[in-house]
């Protein structure tokens, strides 16, 4: 499947690169709210829209398909969760849909007993399923965390695991790869088309612990720790094709990146990787951290930006030849040519989230907020403020409309 001809919004942020840019009609002026649609539990993954259709899934276990002009529900699947005598802890994000993606007429939603479905988008109904509630239970290292699909290859994010379903045929992939760390967790999964056609599929939501330090690793369903493996996804196989056993012909290893510990994307902008690091002594030992660039195909550093606030980002967004650091109190935009600060945003609040599109920049407060910039200024253009708290990372946008989750209410804004 090509991707440019996908709506960003079709895709958890904005693409397979994870970059947090949607490639959209933005919203230029301050909103209003056109509708809103309370779901029956809190909203519990990424909203996701596709022709003209919004698609969310809550912690009750069920997954909607609503009219993103009219806020009328189209259909609603219950998954095994919600077909259950669950009792939902709504501080736990393993409970009700803890997934989902899009594949034109084809979605995929998953819940938390475990359970995988294939539903037809135009009637809601499932056409096929994996991983079945007799098979693991609801609150185990088996709950699926993310999902994303190229090539017509599914790849399942689980706690520790990454397993890979063939779409045409069903058939589950030989090879699994298995973190053995308590730290792992399921994370979402850039991709990287390599120039020579191959997918680079990274798992760059992964810290692993090595002798107290939390290192950056790319990995593929066979392999060691700390080193590149490729996938060929192409005719269901992989570059290494030796199973579980490391072939050095088939991998590069890469220099092990010290990273602090805490959850943040790595998106890809134009065949580089952009990740955190405290990989010199020094940094280490003076706690000074700094934006790394890596090249996605080989894992080589190109450069690096050393970061002067006291506290690391929440949130790395690129787009426009920029990327931008987000940290709680503040924005800083890096250009990536000269490797210098573009400018800063003091934000003076507590910020969760944001993204861009088209040229402005969309910062979500902790207290209902959301604030948008000029993206290659830094200029703010409008704020809007919510009667309750925003949840900025299940939130999207799409033609000239934001779709904003408020708890178990989405709302759209234009």
């Amino acid at each position: 499947m090509d991707e440019s001809v996908i709506p960003s919004a079709a895709i958890i942020a904005g693409s397979l690169a994870r970059t947090y840019e949607y490639r959209t009609a933005g919203v230029a002026a301050s909103p209003q709210v056109r509708w809103t649609f309370p779901a029956r539990q809190d909203i519990s993954c990424a909203v996701l829209l596709e022709h003209g259709i919004v698609y969310i899934g809550d912690k009750e276990g069920y997954f909607s398909a609503i009219d993103a002009q009219t806020g009328e529900i189209r259909w609603s699947f219950a998954t095994s969760w919600a077909r259950g005598n669950h009792q939902p802890n709504w501080r736990d994000p393993a409970a009700g849909v803890t997934a989902s993606c899009l594949a034109g007429r084809f979605g995929y939603a998953a819940c938390a007993t475990g359970t995988l479905y294939e539903l037809d988008l135009h009637t809601g109904q499932a056409q096929r399923c994996w991983f079945d509630e007799a098979q693991h239970s609801g609150h185990d290292n088996r709950t699926i965390r993310a999902l994303a699909i190229c090539n017509n290859l599914l790849l399942v994010s689980k706690e520790g695991t990454i397993e890979g379903i063939d779409c045409s045929t069903s058939q589950m992939l030989a090879s699994t790869f298995c973190l053995s760390t308590d730290q792992a967790y399921g994370g979402h999964l850039p991709i990287y088309q390599h120039s020579e056609g191959r997918p680079i599929i990274i798992y760059g939501d992964e810290m692993i612990s090595n002798h107290g330090d939390y290192t950056f690793v790319s990995v593929s369903f066979s392999g060691d720790e700390g080193l590149w493996y490729e996938y060929c996804l192409d005719e269901g196989g992989f570059l290494d094709k030796g199973g579980l056993e490391k072939q050095e012909d088939s991998c590069n290893v890469i220099t092990e990146i010290g990273l602090p510990r805490s959850q943040y994307n790595l998106p890809i902008l134009e065949g580089v990787l952009y990740t955190l690091s405290r990989s010199t002594l020094e940094e280490r030992e003076e706690g000074l951290l700094a934006l790394v660039a890596l090249d996605a195909s080989t894992g080589a550093q190109a450069w690096s930006y050393l970061i002067s606030s006291d506290s690391s980002p929440i949130l790395l967004v690129a787009a426009y030849g920029l990327v931008f650091l987000v940290f709680q109190e503040q924005v800083e935009a890096i250009d990536v040519q000269t490797q210098h600060s573009c400018w800063v945003w003091q934000s003076r609040l507590a910020l969760q989230h944001a993204f861009v599109a088209e040229g402005l920049f969309y910062a979500f407060g902790e207290k209902g907020q959301l604030i948008v910039l000029e993206a290659s200024t830094g200029l703010e253009c409008w704020r809007w403020q919510a009667e309750q708290p925003l949840k900025g990372q299940l939130s999207t946008i799409a033609d000239r409309s934001l779709y904003i989750v408020m708890g178990h209410v989405l709302c759209a804004l234009s």
